[in-house]
């Protein structure tokens, strides 16, 4: 959907922004959850770590914070896939 795209672009400004705002060595965290839309998960914490190594950003590390829990007619759509249903940080660094 447009807001999906809408969402990161607007997300990779920000981690350029935030790229030229650190100094080398200089590390941002950045907390996001998961979603799904019409039983598609979208893993935000991979998409927005590939656009951070774009920005030459390098990702220290992904860490699931937890499980999300959707409703039982989603849960059944996502069947095989609710791992990725997370909430994330993911640690960058400027290179």
């Amino acid at each position: 959907p447009t807001a999906v795209l809408a969402y990161f672009s607007d997300m990779r400004k920000a981690l350029k922004n935030i790229y030229e705002s650190l100094e080398i060595g200089g590390e941002c965290y950045i907390v996001v959850g998961n979603s799904a839309y019409n039983g598609i998960v979208v893993p935000t914490d991979l998409f927005l770590s590939l656009l951070a190594e774009k920005e030459d950003f390098r990702v220290k590390e992904i860490a699931v914070a937890r499980h999300l829990t959707t409703s039982s007619q989603q849960r059944k759509r996502l069947s095989g896939a609710m791992e990725y249903l997370r909430e994330s940080l993911i640690v960058l660094q400027k290179m």
